[in-house]
């Protein structure tokens, strides 16, 4: 092996090799297209047409409550109430009563759903019943996001709310119509359909941290009850929460622009069009968690502390901790310098600018210690600018062939570029900086700091779908068949040691600084095929069978820069590819005892899908791995109507989760170095008890509660990785699940102030919400210690004055944790690579206040 290589390799474990499979990272959708009501051959009878697809009043039904939920989870307008399945569901009007003005917002919505930060504040994910995304793993989404039925992922970077219908969370493995890598749930978002009169609305916020939004749309009828168009756009700035104190500027900025236009053709009864096109601009800052935890390197005895800035706890688990962090900046501080010619580490060893690059009074443990004391504040030697762009088209079709037969088709595409700086290390610290030096020897992304990764992906899907009723309505069906393309092109690049002079001290025998890119194309194609009925075996006794087969074919290619191909290890253009299959299904049986309660029971398989994790070292196909398979038996009850004359609703589901194979990312040491891979794991399982609740008390108060228990164990969690590592008997251990509050909970109160009607409807709108600690790691025990996050809970006010002294305008102010209370919403688990985790606090106190007029 030439010394160019094994310099390489060291560089490639120096950087944690796996570094960092951002591209698994999808961002939550926003709000959805236009969507026609479903004709009355495949509309629930029970469901008066709304109008508009997604969560909506209900007319009364026999059991008296007006307030029941249309949804769409079955494809298919019905009452959530008759759904056979554990739903919850949000109007627009009910989002912004609870101001849900964002991805983040949207986690406290569903107890149990957690949305979690990826590196920086633009890159989300969502969790649900244990099902999460690990970063660095290459693995899709196990909780799916849906643009008004269509796929929707502007991959890496957040997204906007507005002109918002509804958000509807289905919890549990989609099995079948919302089957494709689904196995934790999915997330759907619809808009208003274009109305028949012209109509409008425009909405304006202002608040603390120079807070500016504007959103609008408008109902065009070109031609009344052909042709109708709406059109909705939004505008977002408002300063970051996270201050950086080496430039003085703020992280996670939010400074986005973005418009919709809604088209809709109805020529005849039987028909319907709906186009829609939307382009956002995003802008802004990323934010960036903060130091959490470091380990320390070995003392002469072998111990190891994991320092949190307020303690240090010897680790006992009998894992040797990767502790690169603090060699480089605290134990070799004195034999490595920057390239100003001081010392890294702590600061108080030479003269010279007390604070970065590299350098800190009191060094990491010093750093640590402020960052406990000051969750807001952080020194990066540049600010991280975000750009992102995004244009999305879906075209929707709907034929009724008969009154028993309507033909859909649903066409998507999306076209997304970001661009995505980051400093992993979260500090002053150089540890893992993303981007390259210009003209460095084997990066193709050269723009020096703060740089930045670039992701650019373009995603097709086509479904077409068959519904109908037979045998005089007792036998509901809907057949389809769905393709999809995903293709992206990745730059990721990772710089270690950024700060440090390459020719003073010892920085030649640690070969660094470590200045290399992870470069590679992907396709991902699927296909599918699906069939589910619903067949009434008496007036109260329903079964579904539904299933699913699913083809996908993955594939990756190293591009040029890679340094995979620099080393030799890869050459560029040399195609990876696997073909991948598996089935899902659906089976349920539902009870409807009487008009006001149903009892079901659930039954439903899915899967996510293998593939290539493109900063994995890819010798041998090392950086595959398998398809995850999860199924899982649910059991429910739901109320739906009045207790004396107090109209009551009260949904309740238990449930058994299995999943085999589970896909997560982990690192092994190789050679004495940290390495990373993405294993399946060989079982977890999740069992829990959910519960969402309201009431109408009185005529001016409302009261709604919500629950989850989630119990999530990984039951095998021995990895033998000795063929990664060359190490016979080498095993990881999976033992903290990552993600997952064991209980979470929401109480809202809504109470209508004793005003005149001639006055306005005033409304004061209480929610607080709860959760007990989780980890962001999955090896607590073993590789990755010191990543667990404390429980917590916060209160949020809303007052609202609706129609002010009967005109069409309306206002509100809010505050968001009223109590200012510091917690923090997600981690980052670098231990196991570089010998540091960050954490990301959330949302400190927010005042705001809006005005809104409809015409």
């Amino acid at each position: 092996m030439t010394r160019n290589r094994i310099n390489s390799r060291r560089i490639l474990l120096l950087g944690g090799v796996a570094l960092v499979s951002l591209s698994a990272l999808p961002a939550a959708a926003q709000t959805a297209p236009g969507s026609t009501t479903p004709p009355p051959s495949t509309q629930d009878p029970t469901v008066p047409a709304t109008g508009a697809t997604g969560a909506a009043p209900a007319a009364d039904d026999q059991s008296g409550f007006s307030n029941d939920i249309v949804v769409t989870a079955q494809r298919r307008e019905e009452k959530l109430s008759r759904v056979p399945l554990s739903v919850q569901a949000f109007s627009g009007e009910q989002l912004t009563t609870k101001v849900i003005v964002s991805e983040q917002d949207v986690g406290q919505l569903v107890p149990g759903l957690l949305v979690k930060n990826g590196q920086t504040s633009n890159q989300l994910s969502f969790s649900m019943r244990g099902q999460t995304l690990d970063p660095f793993s290459g693995t899709s989404a196990a909780v799916l996001t849906y643009f008004n039925e269509a796929p929707y992922s502007p991959y890496n970077t957040s997204t906007v709310f507005f002109d918002l219908g509804s958000v509807q969370v289905l919890k549990g493995p989609q099995g079948t119509l919302f089957g494709r890598n689904a196995t934790g749930g999915a997330v759907l978002y619809t808009s208003p359909t274009p109305g028949n009169d012209f109509s409008g609305n425009i909405l304006v916020r202002g608040g603390q941290r120079n807070n500016i939004q504007v959103q609008g749309a408008v109902d065009l009828p070109l031609v009344k009850d052909v042709l109708l168009v709406r059109i909705a756009g939004d505008l977002t700035k408002q300063d970051g929460y996270i201050r950086n104190r080496y430039t003085g500027n703020t992280l996670g900025d939010k400074d986005s622009k973005a418009g919709r236009i809604t088209i809709l053709l109805k020529p005849t009864e039987k028909f319907r069009n709906t186009l829609l096109v939307q382009y956002s601009d995003f802008r802004g800052t990323e934010g960036s968690g903060n130091l959490w935890t470091y380990y320390t390197t070995p003392n002469a005895a072998g111990q190891q502390f994991i320092n949190n800035g307020v303690t240090s706890v010897r680790n006992t688990n009998g894992t040797p901790l990767t502790s690169t962090l603090d060699t480089v900046y605290n134990v070799y501080s004195g034999v490595l310098f920057n390239r100003s010619g001081n010392n890294l580490g702590d600061s108080n060893l030479t003269p010279g600018p007390a604070y970065g690059p590299g350098r800190f009074p009191g060094g990491v443990a010093g750093y640590a210690a402020f960052s406990r004391a000051n969750p807001y504040d952080i020194y990066l030697q540049f600010d991280l600018p975000h750009r992102a762009h995004s244009t999305f088209i879906a075209n929707t079709t709907e034929f009724d062939v008969s009154d028993g037969l309507t033909i859909k088709n649903i066409f998507s595409f999306m076209d997304s570029y970001t661009r995505l700086p980051g400093n992993l290390a979260g500090g002053p610290f150089g540890a893992l900086w993303l981007y390259n030096d210009p003209n460095n020897a084997t990066g193709v992304s050269g723009n020096g700091g703060p740089g930045g990764q670039t992701f650019k992906a373009k995603t097709y899907s086509e479904e077409l779908q068959l519904q109908g009723k037979l045998f005089d309505d007792k036998l509901s069906y809907t057949l389809g068949g769905f393709y999809t393309s995903f293709k992206h092109f990745d730059i990721i690049p990772v710089h270690v040691g950024a700060e440090i002079n390459p020719t003073a001290g010892a920085a030649p025998a640690f070969g660094l600084p470590a200045d290399i890119d992870y470069t590679y194309n992907a396709k991902d194609i699927s296909k599918a095929v699906y069939a589910q009925i619903d067949y009434k075996l008496t007036d109260k006794l329903k079964v579904t069978l539904g299933g699913r087969y699913t083809w996908e074919s993955v594939s990756l290619t190293q591009a040029p820069g890679s340094i995979f191909s620099v080393t030799g290890v890869q050459p560029v253009g040399k195609l990876q590819h696997r073909d991948l299959s598996a089935p899902s299904w659906t089976f349920n049986l539902q009870y409807q005892i009487d008009p006001e309660n149903m009892i079901y029971f659930a039954q439903r398989g899915s899967f996510r899908s293998g593939n290539f994790n493109g900063t994995v070292l890819p010798l041998n196909d090392a950086n595959f791995f398998g398809n995850e398979f999860a199924h899982d038996f649910e059991v429910g009850y739901k109320f739906s109507g009045r207790i004396g004359s107090v109209p009551f609703r009260f949904n309740i589901a238990a449930y058994d989760e299995i999943v085999k194979k589970a896909q997560h990312a982990v690192y092994a040491v190789v050679g004495g170095n940290p390495a990373g891979f993405t294993l399946n794991v060989p079982e977890a399982v999740t069992k829990g008890v959910e519960v969402d609740t309201s009431i109408s008390l009185l005529p001016w108060l409302d009261i709604t509660a919500t629950g989850a228990y989630t119990d999530a164990k990984y039951t095998k969690g021995v990895v033998n990785v000795a063929r990664l590592t060359g190490v016979a008997g080498s095993t990881i251990l999976f033992d903290s699940y990552p993600d997952t509050p064991k209980w979470s909970g929401s109480l809202g109160v809504d109470l209508t102030l004793p005003f005149p009607e001639s006055v306005g409807k005033v409304v004061l709108h209480g929610e607080v919400y709860g959760q007990t600690h989780t980890f962001f790691s999955s090896n607590e025990g073993s590789v990755t210690p010191g990543t667990r996050l404390e429980g917590y809970s916060n209160v949020n006010l809303r007052l609202s004055w609706n129609d002010i002294g009967g005109s069409k305008f309306s206002a509100g102010v809010y505050m968001k944790n009223v109590f200012d209370r510091l917690y923090y919403v997600s981690g980052y688990a670098l231990g196991a690579a570089g010998g540091y985790n960050t954490a990301y606090p959330g949302e400190p106190r927010t005042i705001a206040g809006e005005v809104s007029f409809k015409f």
